[in-house]
């Protein structure tokens, strides 16, 4: 798998000092799994950028503004996509209903993983799974649609060129829109 995408995770790596990559692959045959999920789940932050590729599968990151001020926006990852969260940003990942994903990971440490507990119980309001493919974080949240003050498509830099930003993701996000909010 990594062999597969060395040129992307090399340019990565460059990119964002990331030292060492691994593959997590979870399937509800995976040991231990809920052990595993229960880890994930739980707010926390880390001292390094969480960078995930996802190759199979989906899932969602749930991002929390640190200190507790402001609402959590989820985000659906799925085959295709790449996510960086900044180090120390609160936050957690949940697997969707059917309990499948694989990602390429890249650290910034060769320790790997590293979580630091927010023990805030934020976490605990949403839903552990989400089933189908129509992921509305809104609902969820409780919050109301004017509550909304910004989407997060991409910052440049972080994950991508600005010219990706301007002709994927802007056209992408103007024609889908009126489908997510």
């Amino acid at each position: 798998m990594l062999a597969a995408y060395a040129p992307e995770i090399d340019q990565l790596k460059a990119r964002g000092g990331y030292v060492t990559a691994d593959v997590i692959d979870v399937t509800p045959a995976t040991p231990n799994l809920e052990a595993m999920l229960a880890k994930f789940s739980t707010e926390h932050w880390h001292d390094e950028d969480e960078v995930r590729f996802i190759v199979r599968g989906r899932g969602l990151f749930h991002i929390h503004p640190r200190e507790g001020q402001g609402p959590v926006i989820a985000i659906e990852v799925e085959a295709g996509d790449l996510i960086r969260v900044p180090r120390g940003t609160w936050h957690w990942f949940d697997l969707c209903a059917d309990r499948d994903i694989r990602a390429i990971r890249l650290f910034q440490d060769k320790a790997g993983w590293t979580p630091h507990y927010t023990n805030s119980g934020t976490d605990k309001g949403f839903p552990a799974a989400v089933s189908g493919t129509d992921v509305h974080p809104v609902e969820r949240s409780g919050l109301a649609l004017n509550d909304i003050r910004a989407i997060l498509l991409d910052i440049e830099g972080t994950t991508t060129p600005i010219a990706f930003v301007q002709q994927v993701l802007f056209p992408y996000a103007r024609a889908r829109a009126c489908m997510t909010i």
